[in-house]
Order: structure tokens, then sequence, then C-alpha cells
């Protein structure tokens, strides 16, 4: 079974992304901090296909955090989101290393189109 990790501190868009996600019935799993995302990244009894990443967390920065994920999960998709726009990111972080970026405040729709896989 596929399974999302939810790398988000605010519990709120956390709780939200959640929703949209099981909605479709794919599991996904939710870290508030870094250590809590490293539980589910060296878990590989969790087949994690998609990895969405706030791009503001607390005590680390969200590129340090990519390269955990690029070296841990070779193959998950990982997805960035932010509040920022993309242009105001691109020069503090690797923008060609991800699968995607969805802009805060958005809309479920978006983001399934932009996540979940095309049937």
């Amino acid at each position: 079974m596929s399974n999302y990790l939810i790398i988000e501190d605010d519990p709120v868009i956390n709780t939200y992304i959640d929703s949209i996600i099981s909605s479709k019935g794919i599991v996904a799993h939710q870290a508030s901090d870094v250590p809590e995302a490293l539980k589910y990244l060296k878990d590989f009894s969790i087949d994690l296909c998609t990895i969405l990443l706030d791009f503001s967390l607390p005590g680390a920065s969200a590129s340090v955090v990519l390269e955990l994920i690029r070296s841990l999960r070779t193959e998950s998709r990982v997805y960035l989101i932010s509040g920022y726009d993309i242009e105001s990111i691109r020069h503090q972080f690797p923008i060609d290393d991800i699968d995607g970026f969805i802009q805060k405040p958005f809309v479920p729709k978006d983001l399934v189109d932009l996540v979940l896989p095309k049937a």
C-alpha cells in the first residue's frame, strides 16, 4: 500500500492535508518536526511513495531535510509546500530536486491534482 508523509509543523495544515489525502483512500502519516519525520523516513517497513515537505520548519532548513529524504528514500516523490511563492524561495532551495510545488493557501483539488497518481 502506498503511504504519504506530511512534514508540516502547523497542526491545522497538517490535519487539512491529511484529510484531503485520506479522503482519496491513501494512508497519510503526519510529522510535525524533523525528528518525527526521521522516524518515518528510517522505518523501511512503510512504503513512502510521496512526501509533502513544508518549506518553513522550525530548527531545520528544508534543503537539509530534502537531502535527508533523498539519502533515505531515493524513490519517493517530494513536493514542497510553502506560503511563499516559488520565485521567492528559488535562491534558498534546490527547486530542481523536487517533483512539484504548491503554495499555501490551496484548495483540495489543487493538492489532489498535484500529488495523487492520475487514473
